[in-house]
């Protein structure tokens, strides 16, 4: 059967019989996730991220005084993921620092392509060292790929292929799929085979709105990562000092 892909802006919702008097009586899991982007998660977007009891994820390309920084300030945070690309070195070089030092932390695999060989061997080495609690996928958009991540070890499954602002992956390659029924397909894929609590989807890219964040998690969505509006806060490492 043909797949109908939607965006976000394809969609809207549909209300039903409301059970609260006020949205103030409404209670939500904490479940934004920043962007590790170098103009968006620096210390002070961390910090913020963190009192606010949501998910810092941090730049993979600090440099290693603001590694030294970040982990002195943030150590074993758990609303914290430590990002790296393919390095099988930094992987190596947190767990023997944080085991030394009797912490843990999440990690980030952050690359363009999370569905490859070599990224689902560095997270089954990540899971190996039973040091990182979390582990987040790079980026995926199909329902074998967030499987093969999964099994591979990763906790949270990081959904959206060329769909931030600011990334250049559908220009560059032609590669992406429309997010919203991305997660939706992947969702009802894992959901159909493994426990619903085995995994978390984070939707990542073309958040614009309130709105928009709300249609992710209905497509089955428990995280939103968030780069462009982000990027608009004070706390935002992009602004110059």
């Amino acid at each position: 059967m043909d797949v109908e892909w939607l965006s976000a802006d394809d969609v809207t919702l549909m209300p039903r019989q409301g059970i609260l008097k006020s949205r103030s009586e409404a209670t939500i899991d904490s479940f934004i996730y920043s962007s590790p982007m170098d103009t968006v998660t620096g210390f002070s977007m961390i910090d913020s991220m963190i009192k606010a009891n949501h998910y810092a994820v941090s730049c993979r390309f600090f440099s290693l005084k603001q590694r030294s920084i970040e982990e002195s300030n943030f150590r074993g945070n758990p609303n914290l993921f430590y990002s790296t690309g393919l390095s099988k070195e930094l992987v190596k070089s947190m767990y023997i620092c944080g085991s030394a030092c009797n912490f843990k932390r999440n990690l980030s695999l952050d690359i363009a392509h999370g569905d490859t060989i070599y990224a689902h061997e560095l997270v089954k080495y990540a899971k190996s060292l039973n040091y990182f609690p979390k582990i987040m996928s790079g980026t995926i958009c199909t329902p074998e790929g967030a499987e093969r991540a999964l099994l591979a070890g990763c906790t949270h499954i990081r959904v959206g292929v060329g769909s931030g602002s600011a990334c250049t992956t559908r220009i560059m390659t032609g590669c992406g799929l429309p997010n919203l029924t991305a997660v939706y397909r992947i969702y009802k894929y894992l959901s159909s085979k493994y426990d619903k609590d085995s995994f978390t989807l984070v939707a990542d890219g073309g958040i614009r709105s309130p709105g928009d964040a709300v249609k992710y998690l209905a497509a089955g969505a428990k995280g939103v990562m968030l780069g462009n509006v982000l990027s608009r806060a004070k706390e935002s490492a992009g602004w110059l000092k």
